[in-house]
């Protein structure tokens, strides 16, 4: 048996599932949509999709730069 395969697919089908939420119903989790977001507009910072708790401890959470 593989060590975490229920507990890692499980883990793997709710990332998903949150990441097409965010994409398609923003609104449901609008600060997370945002925070992700800017993910797409730069690939060095916010890489998380279901938290923004690994950003800040990793320090690659990016902000919005206002203009």
């Amino acid at each position: 048996m593989i060590a975490g395969g229920p507990g890692f697919g499980a883990g793997a089908a709710a990332y998903v599932v949150v990441h097409a939420v965010v994409h398609k119903r923003g609104r449901w989790l609008p600060s997370l949509a945002a925070h992700h977001k800017l993910h797409h507009n730069d690939p060095t910072v916010n890489f998380g999709v279901t938290t923004t708790l690994l950003d800040r401890l990793m320090g690659t959470i990016g902000v919005e730069k206002r203009e």
